[in-house]
């Protein structure tokens, strides 16, 4: 999970990375280096495993909204229970595909509101091929379900070499950035935003 600042920490609330916004949060950095059996579109297997230890402990149940098969394999390979169906308050964790529409968001946000427990955490992942989107509306409504706004992370899928990120793309890649409709450069990260349920809105 997430730590606090020790009490002998020299770094005071206003040195902290933060993402800017309404609200600001925390930005972390994750090295996720994908694997030869990552697919493209999909959750790599170091990120998928990333999540599951970082925000749920051992016994706990992580709820699966995603189309990637490495949460469930994760969970399986670090004693987490994995479900797709969770029953109210059962789930330490949730790990959703960032939905694409406002519609799907609040139905999305309403299940998770009820299967979450007091204290846990629901992590969207952003798509493969994601561009900027203002995501304050959904902050918002995650808030309205009691949901709030805890942590940015950035997940990097290039080799590390040293203090540098190294990635060379394939030659599909290049190609796909060069397109009309393509981005102009190879995306090598995932965002993934995390929303806390707060233990004082267990009934929100």
């Amino acid at each position: 999970m997430p730590s606090t600042p020790s009490k002998n920490s020299s770094r005071t609330p206003d040195t902290v990375d933060q993402v800017a916004g309404e609200p600001p949060v925390p930005i972390s950095l994750w090295r996720t280096a994908r694997t030869a059996d990552d697919a493209p579109d999909l959750i790599g297997v170091r990120l998928a495993a990333a999540i599951i230890t970082s925000y749920a402990n051992v016994g706990d149940t992580v709820a699966d909204h995603t189309t990637s098969p490495t949460i469930a394999s994760a969970c399986a390979g670090s004693g987490r229970r994995h479900t797709t169906d969770p029953d109210p308050g059962e789930a330490a964790l949730v790990v959703a595909d960032r939905p694409e529409t406002t519609a799907a968001a609040a139905v999305l946000l309403g299940e998770v509101s009820v299967a979450l427990r007091p204290g846990g955490c629901l992590i969207l992942v952003d798509p493969a091929d994601a561009g900027p989107v203002d995501l304050r509306p959904m902050h918002a409504a995650a808030a309205a379900v009691g949901l709030a706004y805890f942590q940015h992370i950035v997940a990097v899928a290039a080799q590390a070499d040293g203090d540098r990120f190294v990635y060379y793309p394939t030659p599909a890649e290049l190609e796909a950035a060069a397109e009309p409709a393509g981005s102009g450069h190879v995306r090598v990260h995932r965002d993934l935003r995390v929303y806390l349920r707060r233990a004082g809105d267990a009934d929100a």
